[in-house]
């Protein structure tokens, strides 16, 4: 029997515009509690930059206000970004969560996050999950680099045994089954970077191209 997609909007969309502020289509307002966006048009599409301040614990976090996804249900969540000119002394959050990132690589609250983060050792973008008790860090996938552009998905199936799968770029899934969020929540879209270095030069940055969520079972 065909799968039957009973959300009413079955695609929510994330993007940003001209004006340097994120547009949602119905995801209602968005929320960017630190940071400093600027224009950042690149050739495939138009970008929005967010970038910390010098002190070592600035951030740059921008959340979507609206749910985004549903833990109750199978969806799938593409983000598409560019990293930023330096790797090192930052931290890089990127998925689904019911709080935005915070300045730590123990984040015990619910989510569903890629992570980049150089105080941990990471040596690429590494899944996490998190039920807000304990925290789950993954194998790290693929490679990173600087002023590159990754799309980075989350594909979560809610039957069964619930199951976030991981991807980079369409690549290999890695699967992740422990500590995820639970039933009944819903996460709202997370972008976070940190300085964790300060220092003349030490801002660090992203850029945002679109996020995209689909409601059902999306075949692999």
């Amino acid at each position: 029997m065909a799968t039957v997609d009973v959300i009413a909007e079955p695609w929510r969309l994330w993007f940003p515009n001209a004006s340097t502020s994120l547009v949602t289509s119905n995801l209602g307002s968005t929320v960017v509690s630190a940071g400093t966006p600027a224009a950042d048009p690149r050739a495939d599409s138009y970008y929005d930059s967010y970038t910390t301040g010098s002190n070592a614990g600035n951030g740059a976090i921008v959340s979507t206000a609206g749910q985004l996804a549903y833990t109750d249900f199978d969806w799938t969540w593409e983000i598409v970004i560019y990293t930023g000119a330096a790797l090192t002394g930052l931290r890089y959050f990127f998925g689904v969560g019911v709080a935005a990132p915070s300045n730590s690589d123990g984040v015990t609250s619910r989510k569903l996050l890629f992570r980049y983060s150089t105080v941990a050792g990471d040596t690429s973008w590494t899944p996490t999950s998190a039920d807000n008790t304990s925290q789950n860090v993954g194998t790290a996938m693929g490679s990173i680099a600087t002023d590159t552009r990754y799309v980075l998905t989350i594909r979560f199936v809610s039957s069964g045994t619930p199951t976030a799968y991981f991807s980079i770029n369409g690549g290999t899934e890695q699967a992740v089954t422990a500590n995820l969020p639970g039933t009944g929540f819903n996460l709202n879209g997370q972008m976070a970077c940190f300085n964790t270095a300060g220092g003349a030069g030490s801002a660090r940055s992203f850029s945002f191209g679109r996020g995209q969520l689909h409601y059902g079972a999306s075949a692999r």
